[in-house]
């Protein structure tokens, strides 16, 4: 229920639209949930969103990414069609991409670390 409740607020917060996705009993309402995202586009929208925020930092990025993996894993049994939303809008595609970057900056970060402590036992 909270990762539905999760999904709500990150459509409704970063959308210039209203996507209700807020449901009360697990059963019934995941389906309505589900067709409810489907005629609203809430996936496509939430995965657009993601790309054009700037200010997030990559944890809150994380976060994000696991409440949408996490609601489409529980919608999947119910329906398979917010899986081929999600492919629909190259979500599969940002993921990868987010995932290298950040990938690429730890690795940045851990080399500029290493440099310094290399440097500091030379001195």
């Amino acid at each position: 229920m909270q990762k539905l409740y999760v999904l709500y607020v990150i459509c409704v917060s970063l959308s210039v639209y209203a996507c209700v996705c807020f449901c009360m009993s697990v059963c019934v309402c995941v389906s309505v949930c589900v067709s409810v995202c489907v005629g609203k586009g809430c996936i496509a929208l939430c995965i657009e969103n993601m790309q054009r925020v700037q200010e997030l930092s990559p944890i809150e990025l994380v976060e994000m990414f696991v409440t949408v993996f996490c609601f489409l894993k529980d919608s999947s049994e119910v329906s398979q069609v917010l899986l081929d939303d999600f492919r629909a809008a190259n979500g599969y595609i940002f993921l990868t991409e987010f995932l290298l970057k950040f990938v690429h900056r730890l690795i940045s970060t851990l080399c500029s670390l290493y440099l310094s402590y290399m440097k500091s036992l030379s001195s």
